[in-house]
C-alpha cells in the first residue's frame, strides 16, 4: 500500500526489517481485530489479521514498519546510518522532537490520504491564472509530442474552492474566440485549445502573448502532471527552435520566419527553466563585450557601420559619426554596469518554483496516498476526489487509452476516414485531454484546500506564482549562428535543470562523508573524509576544477528543511577559477546568505583506503578499513566540524559557456558589417558552405606542393643510404596525401582510428610547410595555433613537434637553419602570456598551443589573426567550442582538423535535431565528415 515504490526499494525495506530483527528491535505488531477510531489520525490500524504488500517475494508488514519508525529507528541510525537515512527517505518519515511517524504508513493503515506536512517551495499557494498542459506522448517515436491540450483557468472566488468533501462546482467549457486569453471570460470558465504537435508553438505563444497584454493577471503558473510530459514539452520547444527552416523566397516568407522565431522565444522563456535568468545574467555581459570589441576599432569605423550597430541595438540611427559613437559607448557603459547581476528576489527564487510545476512530484511531496506502486492521474483523482457525489464526480482516462484514441484518429485521417475516433467510453482524444486538465485543476484545488483546512498554508506552501517571463538570448541575425547560440544555451539549461531537480529532492543519492580533519602536504592543506555511503572517483586531470559542493547532512534527515544546495547559483560562478581572488570574490558575495553560511566548494584530489594516516576514526570504523576522500576546499562560512556528516554533489562548471555565447554574437555582428567593411568571417563561411571554404584562396598552393615533393625525394634518398634520422621524417603514403592537401587546400581533415599516426602527420606536415616556405614563412605563416580537447592531447602534439625538430636538427646532410625561426610556446594563461611583439617572439614563426579557452583569451588580448589553426581530437570538440579558436583565423589562413568521428563525441545534455545541409549540433569534425564525399578529406 506504499505508492511509487520500486521493486528494489520494496526489497530494501524488507531487508531493513530483517536488520531490525537482528539488532533486537521489537517490530512484531499484534494482530488487532478492531479498528481504532478514525479520528486518531496516524494511529489507526486495520481490521485485518495481517496486512502485507508482496513485491519480488518480499513481504513487508505495515504495522511492523510503523513500529520500527516510531520506536526503533534510533538504534538503527546508530548502527547503520546510511541504511537508516535511505529507509526514512523512502517512507517519508517526519520528526517532531522525539516523535517520528510516516504519513505514508498512516495512509496505508487508514486507507485515506494523509498530509505529509512537508514544506515545499515548488508548488505555489496561489496564482492569478493557471495554465494546464496535457500531452499525448507518441509511443512510436519516444520522447516526441503527439497531441496536446492547453487549458487556462482564472482565479476563482474562494467560496468555489473544492473541498475534500464538497463538489467541484461548474466544469463547463468556454470556447472564447475573442482576443483575450482562453480563461478570461465573463463566467470565468475553464477554456481549452487542442491540437497536434505542429501547432503547439503557435497556440502556446498566442495564449502567453495575450496573458502578457493583460498586465493585471500578473501571476501565472503552468502545470502538467508527469515528469515525462514536462520533458516532452521542453524537448519539443528545443527541437522547434533548432530545426531547419526553408530559405525565404519572398518578403512574406521573411516575415513569417521572424514571427515564428518570436513565438519560439516566447515559449522558451515561459516554459524552459533558466532562460530568463540567462537573459538577465548574460545578455548585458555579452552585448557589453561585443560593443567593447566593436568600439576598439576607433577611427576605422564608418558611419554606416555605426548606423547598423545602432539599428541592431534599437538606438537612434540619426546623427553624426561622433554622436552615434558616443551613443553606443553610453549604451555599452550601462550594459557593463548591469552585467551578470540579478536582483535579490530573482536570485533567491532561482531554481525553486519551476516554470512548469509537475503535479505528480508535488502530490508525492504534499500528500501520502493509500495506493500501492506507480500512481497515475486517474488513481490520484479517485483517491482525492472519490467521495464526491456521483453527479459531480470527475474522472479521466489513462495515458494508454488516450494514446490509443489519438493514434486511431491519426490512422483514420491517413485513410481519409472520420477525423474523430471515440475511445471506449465514447469520448474522443480531444475530450479526453480536456477532462484530464479539469482533473488536474480539481487536484490542485483539493490539495490547497486540505492544507488550508489544516491551517498550514503559510507554513507548507512557501512560494506564490510569479509573473510570466518571456524571451531568451537571441542576438544573432545569421540563422546558423542563431541556432548554435540557442543550442549552447539549451545544453547548459538542461544540465542545470538536472542539478536543480536533484537538489529539490535533497540530493538523495549523493555520497555521504564524515569529516576527520586536515592534512598538510608541502604548503597545501587537504581535508580528509571517511566515505560513509556512495562512491567517489578521483579526478583524471591534474587541474583543480572545484566542481563539487559540500553541505552538512541532516542526521537524521529532515523532510521540512530546504536543502542549502537549492539556493546555490551555479551560473554566476560556473566560469570562475577557484579559489577565488580579490577580482572574482564579489561573485561569491552575491550568493544567497544560506549558501555563504552552509556550502563549501570542493575539489576531489584523491580517493584512498584508510590506514595510512593518523586521521582514521577506529571508534567509528570498528577497526575496518574504509575508503577516504581527500579534498581541497574553498569556504567563507562555518568551519568544517570533526565527526559531522556532509553530503557531496556536483555543481555546474563550464569555463567556455559565456565566451561561446559572446563569441557567436560577436561573429554575427562582424558578419552583419562585413558588407560595409569587407572583412570576412571565416567561421561563418565555414559553416555556411564548407566546400567553398575549403577551395578558397590560401598560401603555399601548388607551388608549395611541388617544393614539398622535392624535399620528400631528398629525404627518401638519404633514407636509402641509411642516414640516421631521415626515416623519421618520411610520411607513409596516406599520411603524405594529407600533407599535400594541407599545402594546397585551405581546409584539411585528417581522420582515422587510433594508432594511424594522425598526431604524427599533423606535427610533421606543419614543420614541412614551414620548411617549404623558408623565410617567407615569417610573412605567410607567422602565427600558428594548436589546440585539442584535453591537455594530454595538446602535450602529445607539442612533444611530437619537439621530437621531429630534433631529428631535423640532427640531420647534417640538409639545411636546417629554418628551425631557428620557430618559437614553440605553451599558453597556460591567455591573459598574461607574452605577446608576439615581445622580444622572444618577434621575428619568429610562433606556434602557440593551449586550450580553446586560453587561446581565445590570448588572441582577443593580442588582436591576433592566425595563419594556421590545428585542432587535434576534433571529434571530441563541440562546434561552438571550436569557434572560440576558429574565429581568429586569417582571411587566407588554413584550418587543419584531425580525429576519429567514430570515437567518443562531445557529451551533450540531450539529442539535438540533425540539420540536412550542415550538421551543427555535434563536433566540428562531425560537421565536416558529412561532406567527406565532396573531397574535404
Amino acid at each position: 500500500m506504499i505508492p511509487n515504490l520500486s521493486i528494489p526499494d520494496a526489497k530494501f525495506i524488507g531487508e531493513v526489517l530483517e536488520i531490525a530483527h537482528t539488532l533486537g528491535i521489537d517490530v512484531n505488531a499484534k494482530k488487532p481485530n478492531k479498528q481504532k477510531e478514525e479520528g486518531e489520525e496516524g494511529e489507526g490500524t486495520n481490521d485485518y489479521e495481517t496486512t502485507t504488500t508482496t513485491t519480488a517475494a518480499v513481504v513487508v508488514d505495515i504495522e511492523n514498519l510503523d513500529r520500527l519508525v516510531k520506536g526503533g529507528i534510533d538504534k538503527l541510525e546508530r548502527t547503520y546510518a546510511p541504511t537508516a537515512k535511505r529507509f526514512q527517505r523512502l517512507l517519508g518519515v517526519q520528526r517532531s522532537g522525539p516523535l517520528r511517524w510516516s504519513p505514508m504508513l498512516d495512509a496505508a493503515k487508514l486507507h485515506k490520504p494523509q498530509l505529509t506536512r512537508n514544506r515545499v517551495f515548488t508548488f505555489p499557494r496561489s496564482e492569478d491564472f493557471a495554465i494546464y498542459i496535457s500531452v499525448i506522448v507518441d509511443v512510436a517515436d519516444p520522447g516526441e509530442m503527439g497531441a496536446f491540450c492547453i487549458s487556462i483557468k482564472g482565479k476563482e472566488d474562494p467560496s468555489s474552492q473544492v473541498r475534500p468533501e464538497s463538489p467541484l462546482g461548474s466544469n463547463s467549457d468556454s470556447t472564447s474566440k475573442s482576443k483575450k486569453p482562453l480563461g478570461i471570460n465573463k463566467r470565468n470558465l475553464m477554456a481549452h485549445t487542442t491540437g497536434t504537435a505542429s501547432s503547439f508553438v503557435f497556440r502556446m505563444a498566442e495564449q502567453i502573448t495575450l496573458l502578457e497584454e493583460h498586465k493585471k493577471y500578473s501571476k501565472v503558473q503552468v502545470y502538467t502532471y508527469s515528469p515525462a510530459e514536462r520533458l516532452v514539452i521542453v524537448n519539443h520547444l528545443i527541437k522547434a527552435a533548432l530545426k531547419p527552416t526553408p530559405a525565404p523566397e519572398t518578403l512574406q516568407d521573411v516575415r513569417r520566419a521572424k514571427e515564428y522565431n518570436r513565438q519560439i522565444r516566447i515559449c522558451l522563456g515561459a516554459l524552459c527553466e533558466g532562460t530568463s535568468t540567462l537573459q538577465t545574467t548574460f545578455q548585458p555581459q555579452i552585448l557589453s563585450g561585443v560593443l567593447l570589441s566593436f568600439l576598439s576599432k576607433k577611427n576605422a569605423l564608418s558611419k554606416r557601420e555605426l548606423e547598423l550597430c545602432c539599428e541592431r541595438l534599437g538606438l537612434i540611427t540619426e546623427g553624426t559619426t561622433d554622436t552615434l559613437r558616443k551613443q553606443i559607448e553610453n549604451h555599452q557603459r550601462v550594459l557593463a554596469e548591469g552585467a551578470g547581476r540579478l536582483s535579490g528576489l530573482d536570485r533567491r527564487e532561482l531554481g525553486q518554483l519551476g516554470k512548469i510545476v509537475v503535479l505528480k512530484k508535488e502530490i508525492e511531496r504534499l500528500i501520502a496516498l493509500p495506493i500501492p506502486g506507480f500512481v497515475d492521474l486517474p488513481q490520484t483523482v479517485e483517491a482525492l476526489l472519490g467521495d464526491q457525489p456521483p453527479n459531480k464526480r470527475l474522472s479521466c482516462e489513462s495515458d494508454d487509452v488516450l494514446f490509443g484514441a489519438w493514434n486511431s484518429t491519426m490512422l483514420a485521417a491517413k485513410k481519409d476516414r472520420r477525423a474523430s475516433v471515440p475511445i471506449g467510453n465514447g469520448v474522443d482524444w480531444e475530450s479526453g485531454l480536456k477532462e484530464r486538465n479539469k482533473c488536474m485543476r480539481a487536484v490542485v484545488q483539493n490539495m490547497r484546500q486540505r492544507i488550508k483546512d489544516a491551517d498550514l498554508t503559510e507554513k507548507v506552501l512557501l512560494n506564490e506564482a510569479k509573473p510570466l517571463e518571456v524571451g531568451m538570448i537571441d542576438l544573432c541575425e545569421s540563422e546558423k549562428l542563431r541556432k548554435l547560440l540557442f543550442m549552447s544555451q539549451f545544453d547548459v539549461l538542461l544540465r542545470l535543470d538536472a542539478l536543480w531537480q536533484d537538489r529539490l529532492d535533497g540530493c538523495p543519492n549523493a555520497p555521504v562523508l564524515r569529516y576527520l580533519g586536515a592534512e598538510k602536504k608541502g604548503s597545501t592543506w587537504y581535508q580528509i573524509f571517511d566515505i560513509i555511503s556512495g562512491t567517489l572517483e578521483p579526478r583524471v586531470e591534474d587541474r583543480a576544477f572545484y566542481d563539487w559542493i559540500l553541505v552538512p547532512e541532516m542526521d537524521p534527515p529532515r523532510q521540512n528543511v530546504i536543502p542549502p544546495e537549492v539556493y546555490f547559483d551555479d551560473l554566476s560562478v560556473c566560469g570562475l577559477v577557484f579559489p577565488l581572488n580579490r577580482y572574482t570574490k564579489d561573485r561569491w558575495d552575491d550568493q544567497h546568505s544560506i549558501v555563504k553560511d552552509a556550502v563549501t566548494i570542493a575539489n576531489i584530489t584523491d580517493v584512498r583506503m584508510s590506514g595510512d594516516n593518523n586521521l582514521e576514526d577506529k571508534s567509528v570504523n570498528h577497526g575496518r578499513p574504509r575508503s577516504q576522500a581527500v579534498l581541497q576546499t574553498f569556504f567563507t562560512g562555518k568551519q568544517l566540524q570533526k565527526g559531522v556528516l556532509y553530503r557531496i554533489s556536483p555543481r555546474l562548471v563550464d569555463f567556455n559557456f559565456a565566451r561561446v555565447l559572446l563569441n557567436l554574437v560577436a561573429m554575427d555582428f562582424q558578419y552583419s558589417f562585413s558588407g560595409e567593411s569587407g572583412e570576412s568571417v571565416p567561421f561563418h563561411d565555414l559553416i555556411e558552405n564548407p566546400p567553398e571554404f575549403a577551395s578558397s584562396d590560401s598560401y603555399c598552393g601548388e607551388r608549395g606542393k611541388r617544393i614539398e615533393r622535392e624535399v620528400l625525394k631528398g629525404l627518401r634518398d638519404l633514407a636509402k643510404l641509411d642516414v640516421p634520422h631521415a626515416k623519421e621524417l618520411i610520411l607513409e603514403s596516406s599520411q603524405q596525401k594529407a600533407a599535400e592537401k594541407l599545402m594546397v587546400n585551405r581546409l584539411t581533415v585528417i581522420w582515422g582510428p587510433p594508432g594511424t599516426g594522425k598526431t604524427y602527420t599533423l606535427a610533421l606536415s606543419t614543420l614541412r610547410m614551414i620548411e617549404v616556405l623558408g623565410t617567407a614563412a615569417l610573412k605567410e605563416c607567422p602565427i600558428i595555433l594548436v589546440t585539442a580537447m584535453t591537455h594530454a592531447a595538446i602535450e602529445a602534439i607539442l612533444s611530437k613537434i619537439r621530437s621531429l625538430m630534433e631529428h631535423y636538427g640532427a640531420l647534417k646532410e640538409r639545411d636546417s637553419s629554418w628551425l631557428k625561426m620557430i618559437s614553440l610556446q605553451r599558453v597556460w594563461t591567455g591573459g598574461t602570456h607574452p605577446l608576439p611583439s615581445s622580444p622572444s617572439s618577434k621575428g619568429k614563426v610562433n606556434i602557440y598551443a593551449g586550450t580553446t579557452f586560453q587561446l581565445y583569451k590570448f588572441c582577443e588580448r593580442a588582436h591576433l589573426k592566425a595563419n594556421l589553426i590545428i585542432i587535434d581530437e576534433a571529434g571530441q570538440l563541440a562546434l561552438g567550442t571550436a569557434a572560440l579558436v576558429i574565429r581568429w583565423l586569417h582571411e587566407k589562413g588554413k584550418l587543419v582538423l584531425a580525429g576519429d568521428h567514430h570515437q567518443l563525441a562531445p557529451i551533450f545534455a540531450t539529442t539535438y535535431p540533425v540539420l540536412p545541409d550542415v550538421p551543427l549540433f555535434g563536433s566540428v569534425l562531425d560537421m565536416l565528415m558529412g561532406r567527406k564525399q565532396e573531397g574535404l578529406t
